[in-house]
């Protein structure tokens, strides 16, 4: 596949195993769209057109676990004191 060729599924079967088969990555039509208007005619600068737009996913995942992993951590620290002051109640 050309560097400058950009693929586009609405099917996640697709998108898989294209992410899997090659360095490359699958885009939504909207988010292909996208990437043109911002970035125009002349397209990025080197490497894959959708190098930024991957970047900026990976973050945002990378952001959402951390927030999981937080939320989680309290949510056990607080069963762990509720649990800690009813067995001491009992």
């Amino acid at each position: 596949m050309s560097p400058w060729t950009s693929a586009s599924s609405n099917s996640y079967p697709l998108s898989a195993a294209l992410a899997q088969g090659t360095d490359r990555h699958a885009f939504h039509l909207a988010e292909v769209l996208q990437m043109a208007l911002r970035e125009g005619p002349a397209g990025t600068p080197g490497g894959y057109p959708e190098t930024a737009m991957v970047r900026q996913r990976e973050a945002e995942v990378r952001k959402s676990m951390k927030k999981f992993g937080l939320t989680a951590v309290g949510l056990a620290a607080g069963a762990a004191l509720l649990w800690s002051v009813a067995r001491k109640r009992s």
